[in-house]
């Protein structure tokens, strides 16, 4: 993307903020000044995913991205559920944290499966803010037809995917993402 200056990842940290929530601490960011577009990140990387587009929704929106427990520079304490319900939490309660009662998402891998939480959860009348528009980006539709490769099976083993993680190498990990 031509004229989008990089931002490094220490960069990417810097800007932001953090959140007290029932799963932990949650990294957030927040740019722009318009309508709320919330951008939610894959698995198994982090809200930096983001940071080329995030500048450029910011012209004219107020852009919020987040890492989901677990994930990224949000906490990642001990008998936690990191899985969907726990990420869609911390998403509404980014949201109320930030007083934003309306937003547009852009959901991308696991950050799907969490819009789709948040729009049963709308459906039902149990969302905390309004959805006026999703924009939906590499995921799967149907939840139930997922299949979590053998590294994410892995992964979510506890202890074992601790030890998972910590020996992921980046370029393991540019593997595994390509191979997806």
């Amino acid at each position: 993307m031509s004229g989008v200056p990089e931002v490094s990842a220490a960069d990417w940290v810097s800007g932001g903020d953090y959140l007290d929530t029932s799963a932990g601490r949650v990294f957030f960011r927040v740019e722009g000044r318009g309508p709320a577009l919330v951008m939610l990140h894959g698995f198994p990387t982090w809200s930096y995913d983001w940071a080329r587009v995030a500048p450029l929704m910011a012209s004219d929106h107020r852009v919020v991205t987040l890492d989901f427990p677990g994930y990224g520079f949000s906490a990642k304490p001990r008998g936690v559920d990191f899985g969907v319900a726990a990420a869609a939490d911390a998403v509404e309660r980014t949201l109320r944290h930030l007083s934003i009662d309306r937003a547009t998402l852009a959901i991308h891998d696991f950050g799907g499966i969490v819009g789709q939480e948040l729009l049963d959860r709308l459906r039902r009348g149990q969302l905390s803010f309004g959805v006026d528009a999703v924009h939906v980006l590499n995921n799967g539709i149907v939840y139930a037809a997922y299949r979590p490769t053998r590294a994410q099976r892995l992964l979510a083993i506890p202890i074992l995917g601790t030890i998972v993680a910590r020996s992921l190498t980046e370029a393991r990990l540019r593997a595994g993402l390509n191979f997806v």
